[in-house]
């Protein structure tokens, strides 16, 4: 069994994990517990499969915690990705200047990975950024019209920004001066998806709307850390197709670009994420359905007992889910926290067993007597097919409480 830590994933090569400690639950119950060595490698042995499945978690000083459940002798060996603990955050604030109009629309953005995404109307933001590494802000200022879609609406941009940002140590502040396209070329691209959605599903027919993002990826691995665009999209009334234009900043110092398409509905939403910059056309892709959750029990889900349960229509995407403390920020990867523990379920399955703890784990203490925050997500990767290509769907309430009973 391979363990391995990484800031993002999927990536290749990871490095390897000197001193996690990775525990295996057999099948039949028996547990095991190794720490892996130099090369970040354990090996397990004296496993009956024919007693059913088995469960791992690895977990490390400074990181988080990764476990796979309903794994079977088909996933051997496993390389098993434990979350890189978040770094200090710093708030960058400031006042945009020479606005169109005031009334309109910021998104300003630190390229970054683990930085907050800002949003809003006025003149002021503030973003959260990762201390101690240089990054680019990006900034637009657009105006939205969402009387010219049938379910969605058009972002016109009106200025541009990019700033070279040395790392941050503190809170700074940063006021931005739009200066016309402020030197930044942009570039527009239109294009469409066809949409086949399980009939009764949240996204399905008229329940959604539509949304296209350009973003900067990070160290080639797919992840999506910043938007720089603007975008127009249109789902048609009966919820079979949805056009988009797209208009975003190339800018030189981004070496790595995606393009995010998404169907949501407040905080539902099913994305597709394709490498590189957005091409001309219509797309064969199909979106996932999002997974359903039942009703939320007083107290947040239950993750040790009984198994944690979802509906699916999806029978070929593999189920994550995401915990973290409530002291939280949701990023375009996700949940960013004091700590997370992901949990990883087979192709098609419809609940997780939650494994028991590691005793004596470095995050052991914290998940048993703290309050958390859940994010289930769907997640299919097609790069066997379609080199570049993601889905995934986040469920109905995209964040939820959730606690761990030992």
């Amino acid at each position: 069994m391979n363990q391995a830590t990484e800031d993002s994933a999927p990536c290749p090569d990871p490095a390897p994990a000197e001193g996690a400690l990775v525990t295996l639950d057999k099948p039949g119950g028996e547990r095991v517990e190794l720490t892996a060595g130099a090369d970040g490698t354990v090996v397990f042995d004296a496993i009956d499969w024919t007693l059913g499945a088995a469960a791992a978690t690895a977990s490390m000083d400074g990181h988080g915690m990764a476990s796979h459940v309903g794994l079977t002798e088909a996933d051997s060996p496993l390389t098993i990705r434990i979350p890189v603990q978040p770094v200090e955050w710093f708030e960058l604030s400031g006042s945009v200047t020479n606005m169109t109009d005031e009334a309109n629309w910021l998104s300003i953005t630190a390229v970054v990975p683990g930085s907050s995404v800002f949003m809003a109307t006025g003149s002021d933001y503030a973003v959260m950024v990762p201390a101690g590494a240089p990054f680019g802000l990006a900034a637009w200022e657009f105006a939205w019209d969402a009387s010219t879609a049938d379910l969605g609406g058009t972002e016109t941009a009106l200025n541009w920004s990019w700033q070279e940002m040395d790392a941050i140590t503190a809170d700074t502040t940063n006021d931005i001066t739009f200066e016309g396209d402020g030197g930044v070329e942009t570039e527009t691209a239109s294009g469409s998806f066809n949409i086949d959605l399980t009939e009764g599903t949240p996204l399905s027919g008229s329940e959604g709307w539509g949304g296209a993002w350009v973003g900067a990826a990070w160290d080639g691995c797919g992840d999506w850390v910043g938007g720089v665009s603007t975008y127009s999209a249109s789902i048609n009334a009966e919820g079979t197709a949805f056009d988009y234009t797209l208009e975003y900043m190339n800018v030189p110092s981004i070496p790595h670009y995606v393009t995010n398409y998404s169907i949501y509905s407040g905080f539902i939403f099913s994305m597709v994420r394709m490498d590189g910059l957005p091409t001309e056309g219509s797309h064969a892709t199909d979106f996932l359905d999002v997974p359903v959750l039942p009703s939320l029990p007083a107290g947040g889900y239950e993750l040790n007992g009984a198994p944690f349960t979802w509906e699916s229509a999806e029978t070929n995407a593999r189920p994550v889910l995401t915990v973290t403390t409530p002291d939280y920020t949701l990023t375009p990867m996700g949940l960013v926290g004091e700590y997370t523990w992901t949990i990883q379920g087979p192709v098609g399955a419809t609940s997780l067993a939650i494994p028991v703890l590691p005793e004596g784990g470095p995050l052991t203490e914290q998940i048993e007597t703290g309050d958390h925050v859940g994010m289930l997500t769907l997640m299919r990767d097609a790069a066997d097919s379609t080199p570049g290509l993601w889905l995934g769907a986040l469920c109905g309430t995209q964040v939820f409480d959730v606690q761990y009973t030992p």
